[in-house]
């Protein structure tokens, strides 16, 4: 029997350069949403990494663009990716398993709505490797350096998701039914 399956939307990681030197390659992430002809090409950030503590690390290439935000209110924009995120007083003191951080999300009214929970990538994209204890931009001012939910599933094990920690930046898969902190994610108004 023969399956086709249908991809809406496909990331892929390149990096590409105006200059022949393979050095100064800039990292990227191009997205094709397949069901149209839009290509959305989204630079990738720097770490934040600036010691190199072996051979061919982030702090040994300084490769990306500088992170950039700014903040209105309770909403904090990410100028690359043009994400929003939250950043009221709800993001350093509400704790929640997955599936309520989820629902807790959706029905954000902070700023108009439109709020869900972010994806694995997206949520590692905040982490400064350059800062510790909170590992985030200090234009986050409401954030504790803990585990945050991302809405991604661990695929090996599927009653577990990915979470980042903000105390160092890492992530790692932790039980759904367990609790962390939840920051929501919307995109650019």
């Amino acid at each position: 029997m023969l399956r086709h399956l249908l991809f809406t939307s496909l990331s892929v990681f390149i990096f590409f350069s105006t200059s022949s030197n393979a050095l100064e390659a800039m990292p990227a992430i191009i997205n094709f949403l397949l069901s149209d002809e839009n290509i959305d090409i989204t630079p990738l950030k720097k770490t934040g990494q600036t010691i190199s503590y072996q051979p061919k690390d982030d702090g040994d290439y300084q490769t990306g663009v500088t992170p950039s935000y700014s903040k209105i209110n309770e909403v904090v924009t990410d100028n690359i990716t043009g994400l929003e995120w939250q950043d009221d007083a709800e993001a350093a003191s509400i704790s929640k398993n997955w599936a309520d951080a989820q629902t807790h999300c959706n029905a954000l009214a902070l700023d108009g709505g439109g709020w869900r929970l972010p994806t694995r990538t997206e949520l590692i994209s905040l982490s400064d490797y350059g800062r510790v204890s909170p590992a985030i931009d200090p234009i986050f001012s409401n954030i504790v350096s803990s585990g945050y939910w991302s809405s991604t599933s661990y695929a090996v094990y599927s009653e577990n998701a990915w979470n980042v920690t903000f105390n160092n930046g890492y992530q790692d898969r932790y039980d759904k039914s367990g609790s962390n902190y939840v920051r929501c994610v919307r995109a650019g108004q």
